[in-house]
């Protein structure tokens, strides 16, 4: 909650089970990472889960120099584990630029 910014081992924990590494879009680093705060804790967020992405130092330092911005839904995703279907997801790319398949 808002007692600390210090986040507890056990939201920690599920953070990590959670994301799994950086959330960074194709970074997947899992090794040397930090949890952030998505809305600041010096601006009344919570340490909760929910307040909560993990980002590698890296990119976490490229946050806070406000080279990129996050919102509430950088935390939520809709993947359940399954492959990747490269063949669907190079049509949509083909698709979207306008090339004909």
């Amino acid at each position: 909650g808002r007692r600390s910014r210090t986040v507890p081992r056990r939201i920690g924990h599920a953070l990590r089970v959670r994301d799994g590494g950086c959330r960074f879009p194709g970074c997947g680093q899992s090794r040397w990472t930090d949890a952030h705060h998505i809305r600041h804790w010096a601006d009344g967020g919570e340490t909760s889960l929910e307040n909560l992405v993990t980002l590698c130092r890296y990119h976490h330092r490229s946050l806070h120099r406000g080279e990129y911005e996050i919102d509430a839904t950088t935390a939520v995703t809709a993947w359940q584990g399954e492959r990747m279907d490269y063949s669907t997801a190079i049509e949509w790319l083909l698709l979207r630029d306008g090339v004909a398949i």
